[in-house]
């Protein structure tokens, strides 16, 4: 985790101030991409290599002209989000 994660603790007299810890975390990132988490999001496919192995999003991320945004999936079964080519391709309800 050291390797390739920086914590940051931010204490302020301010609830919710989400703008100014990313900022700081940001400021502070030792890598120019940085990945913005909720406490409970839990990566379970190999992201990181995904990205890097991808020579075609890592040129548009060096030149600053992409953002990715990172679909959520819950599973009801943790084991049911482990395998990435079962996830969702659309938006439709699966019962």
């Amino acid at each position: 985790m050291s390797k390739y994660v920086d914590i940051h603790l931010v204490l302020d007299p301010f609830e919710r101030q989400f703008n100014l810890w990313r900022n700081i975390a940001r400021f502070y990132a030792r890598t120019n991409f940085v990945m913005m988490l909720d406490v409970d999001f839990a990566l379970c496919t190999d992201f990181r290599g995904r990205i890097l192995g991808s020579e075609a999003v890592m040129k548009k991320l060096n030149e600053g002209r992409m953002a990715l945004v990172v679909p959520a999936f819950e599973f009801i079964r943790q084991k049911d989000g482990l395998n990435a080519s079962t996830f969702p391709t659309d938006k439709k309800v699966k019962r």
